[in-house]
């Protein structure tokens, strides 16, 4: 959450907005997409992992609501990643393309159901996501607090949603 004055009668008032820790989280999603699920993966399930990083299922929810609805798109992504785990069990690749076919692989091994494969790739995806777009978000921001104005930013988009919490 980042702080924008919001109008307020005659004056502002500092209210939280979100964009500064989902910063973070959109960068680093947006980075390890084709990682997670390749693009050969119906976009059904792609666009789930995607909301799944966006909208509280990958890090923690703030409020109850945002939870609630976070457990709608952790069910419907499980069930859609369990459908393409049963789909690539009939039809298995050669190499491992994405995360998905690396924990098949070891589930293989190990006799996991289509299930369980998808949550564990579940949670592999929770504790590859979080903490890197914690770290990411804690470091952009401090580079905010301590950035000089004589230099540019090498990085335009991060920077800017986070440079609003300044």
């Amino acid at each position: 959450m980042t702080w924008r004055a919001i109008p307020v009668g005659q004056g502002y008032r500092r209210a939280l907005a979100p964009s500064g820790p989902d910063t973070g989280t959109r960068l680093v999603h947006r980075c390890l997409a084709g990682l997670l699920l390749h693009s050969d993966t119906p976009v059904r399930s792609r666009e789930l992992m995607r909301r799944a990083a966006h909208e509280g299922v990958a890090v923690r929810a703030r409020y109850a609501w945002q939870r609630t609805r976070a457990e709608v798109v952790r069910a419907k992504l499980v069930t859609a990643v369990t459908e393409e785990a049963h789909r690539r069990r009939r039809q298995p690749a050669g190499e491992p393309r994405d995360m998905l076919d690396a924990v098949l692989i070891v589930g293989a091994k190990a006799g996991m159901t289509d299930r369980a494969v998808a949550d564990l790739h579940l949670m592999m995806f929770r504790a590859i996501l979080a903490p890197l777009s914690a770290s990411l978000t804690w470091s952009l921001l401090l580079a905010c607090l301590h950035h000089t104005r004589a230099t540019p930013w090498p990085w335009p988009w991060p920077i800017d949603d986070i440079a609003r919490s300044r």
